[in-house]
């Protein structure tokens, strides 16, 4: 377990001041995939079946910050433009790269570098997200 996931039980949980919000059709079945796949701690449990409640939302933190997951209303059809692309800092580009490949996710752009060194991959449900390397300075 990483130093992150370590606090006192009485220690308040410090979040940044800025959180994503992604949307899905299935959003239960999307967290487990973000789980499973792009390896994020989910803040609670993730249900079982899909909820009812439209307000109701699954919530991961990585590092500082919070990425919660809600129900997507209505459909974007196949041509709707990309409108975001989450970009999340990992420890180990290398590894979080193969892992993702190996467990299913959709290579949109092996790790390039601009800047950072990066890669872009498609969800489940083929969202964009990019992984960059981390710097050890960020938290």
């Amino acid at each position: 377990m990483s130093a992150d996931h370590i606090r006192s039980p009485h220690e308040p949980l410090r979040l940044a001041r800025l959180a994503v919000g992604v949307h899905y059709a299935k959003p239960a079945t999307a967290a487990r995939w973000l789980r499973d796949v792009f390896g994020f701690a989910p803040a609670g449990n993730i249900p079982d079946v899909e909820p009812d409640d439209d307000h109701t939302w699954i919530e991961f933190h990585i590092g500082n910050c919070s990425l919660m997951v809600f129900k997507r209303e209505g459909d974007l059809g196949e041509d709707a433009p990309a409108t975001h692309t989450p970009w999340v800092f990992v420890d180990d580009l290398d590894a979080h790269y193969a892992h993702a490949k190996e467990s299913g996710a959709s290579i949109l752009q092996d790790i390039w570098q601009h800047g950072a060194r990066a890669y872009d991959a498609a969800d489940l449900e083929g969202n964009r997200w990019t992984f960059a390397q981390a710097s050890p300075l960020m938290r």
